[in-house]
């Protein structure tokens, strides 16, 4: 789904190899010559990371999970336990493409959240009014 990273935050400290400026390619290499896959090794108990990323490539908004709102739209927020994220110790995997242009039918935007527990109802009330918020310029 991804092409490369936008931002990640997180309530763990993330790898400085992972780090990049506003001109560096996605997914830099670290100081081994290996592709920086995740900005960190290991989410601490009720640790979150977020990533938000660009796919490039436009993609229809998928129709299946949880109505969240998002850039002043409706998008899908899909749940997985534990999902992509458990390469980090995550319990559960939260996916949205974010809904852009006129009349927000696709989307090259996606936030993928890494929830671990034990209080995932708390982490995942804070990535849905984070979601809430957010704006995408375009």
């Amino acid at each position: 789904m991804n092409d490369g990273p936008l931002i990640y935050l997180s309530t763990d400290p993330l790898l400085p190899t992972c780090a990049t400026t506003p001109r560096a390619k996605p997914n830099p290499a670290d100081a081994g010559g290996r592709a920086c896959d995740w900005p960190l090794g290991e989410l601490a108990p009720n640790g979150v990371l977020v990533t938000w990323l660009t796919t490039r490539i436009l993609a229809p908004l998928p129709s299946a999970g949880k109505a969240v709102e998002v850039n002043g739209a409706t998008g899908r927020l899909e749940i997985e336990e534990p999902g992509s994220c458990s390469a980090v110790g995550a319990d559960e995997t939260l996916d949205v493409l974010v809904p852009i242009g006129q009349p927000r039918p696709w989307s090259n935007i996606a936030m993928v959240a890494c929830l671990r527990g034990p209080d995932l109802a708390a982490a995942e009330t804070q990535v849905r009014a984070m979601l809430a918020s957010a704006t995408v310029s375009q």
